[in-house]
């Protein structure tokens, strides 16, 4: 049976705790540099005014917040 991981408490892993917790960080980092790569390439493959860039980043920065904040509420601190 799966055990549970406690969400939203910062603590400190032990060496089989990092070994549950790490690929499920792993696969939610990959998923979200996925996820920000397609956002980046549509400000690389157009001609963009400066509101929709910044727009745009405002998206990018929005999406590393919501992959820093899902990877925290796992106990892990971001740095």
């Amino acid at each position: 049976m799966a055990q549970i991981i406690p969400i939203n408490q910062r603590r400190m892993f032990s060496v089989e705790d990092a070994r549950q917790v790490l690929p499920i960080v792993k696969r939610m980092t990959e998923r979200s540099v996925r996820r920000y790569r397609m956002t980046r390439s549509r400000l690389e493959g157009a001609s963009y005014g400066p509101e929709d860039c910044r727009r745009i980043e405002q998206e990018l920065y929005a999406q590393i917040m919501e992959w820093r904040d899902s990877v925290e509420r796992l106990g892990c601190e971001c740095k």
